[in-house]
C-alpha cells in the first residue's frame, strides 16, 4: 500500500495517521485525505504562539520566522514570529529582490513570505538595519542570536561588515558584558569570534586575558548552542593571536 505525503504537516504524526485512515477507508480519494490532514496542520499552527513585530509602520509585507527549541526528536517550533516590513526597503537587497511573495497573509491584507530555518531574533535585527530603526534596538539579543547574525549573513549575502551592525554589536557589548565587570569562561568561549569579526579590540583583549588567567589548559572558542554546526568557517582565523596567549 502505498504512503501518501501531506504538505505542510507539522510532524510526522499527520503522515502515520494519513496512512492509517488510507488503510481504514480504502476508497477515499487522496486528494480528500490531503484536505483533511492539510487541515489539521494548519489547526495546528493557529494553536502556536504568535509574536508580532512591527519594524515598518506602515508596512505591506509580514515575514514568517518560526522560533525552534531542542527536544529529544531533534527541534521544534515553539513561536511563529510576525515581521512587519516594507516591501520596497528589503526589495533593495539581491536575496529579497529575487523571492516570489505570497498574497494575503490571513486578515491582514498584506503580502507575506516564510523564511526557513532561520532564527527570528537574528533576521530582525537585519530588518532593522536595513529599515533604519537598529541603532539600540534588540538589546536583549543573546550570544546565540549574535553568531546567527553572521549565519544569516552568509546565507543571504547581506553586508556582515555594515558599520551600523558594527555600532550595535559595540552598544550589545556594552549593555551585556562590560556593565557586569565579569564574565563566565564560557560566555568569554563564546564571545572570542564575535568581538574578533567585528572588530571590538577591548572586548577582545578583555576576553583572552580573562581566559588567559582562568582557563584550565589552552584558550579555545566555543560555538554558542543554537547555532548551526555546518557553518565551521565562524572562528577566529588568525590563530597565531590565541596561539600568542595560550604561550
Amino acid at each position: 500500500m502505498p504512503s501518501i505525503n501531506i504538505n505542510n504537516s507539522p510532524t510526522a504524526k499527520l503522515n502515520h495517521s494519513a496512512f492509517l485512515f488510507r488503510a481504514l477507508h480504502p476508497g477515499t480519494d487522496s486528494f480528500i485525505i490531503q484536505l483533511h490532514y492539510c487541515k489539521m496542520a494548519n489547526t495546528a499552527n493557529d494553536s502556536m504562539p504568535r509574536e508580532r513585530h512591527t519594524i515598518a509602520p506602515d508596512s505591506d509585507l509580514i515575514i514568517i520566522a518560526k522560533e525552534t527549541s531542542s527536544h529529544r526528536r531533534g527541534r521544534r517550533v515553539v513561536c511563529i514570529h510576525e515581521l512587519e516590513v516594507s516591501k520596497e526597503v528589503i526589495s533593495k537587497n539581491r536575496y529579497f529582490n529575487r523571492v516570489s511573495f505570497s498574497k494575503s497573509f490571513a486578515d491582514t491584507g498584506k503580502d507575506f513570505y516564510e523564511v526557513k530555518d532561520d532564527d527570528p531574533a537574528a533576521l530582525e535585527i537585519w530588518l532593522r538595519l536595513f529599515h533604519g530603526c537598529l541603532e539600540k534596538t534588540k538589546m536583549d539579543a543573546s550570544i546565540a542570536n549574535i553568531w546567527n547574525l553572521l549565519v544569516l549573513s552568509q546565507k543571504y549575502d547581506f553586508d556582515g561588515h555594515s558599520p551600523e551592525l558594527r555600532d550595535w554589536f559595540f552598544a550589545w557589548y556594552d549593555e551585556n558584558i562590560a556593565k557586569h565587570g565579569s564574565i563566565e569562561e564560557l560566555t568569554c568561549q563564546e564571545l572570542l569570534y564575535p568581538c574578533y569579526y567585528f572588530d571590538h579590540a577591548p572586548g577582545f583583549a578583555a576576553i583572552t586575558k580573562h581566559l588567559a588567567y582562568n582557563s584550565v589548559g589552552h584558550i579555545e572558542e566555543q560555538r554558542p548552542k543554537g547555532v548551526d554546526p555546518i557553518h565551521k568557517e565562524h572562528h577566529v582565523k588568525n590563530n597565531r593571536v590565541i596561539g600568542m596567549a595560550n604561550s
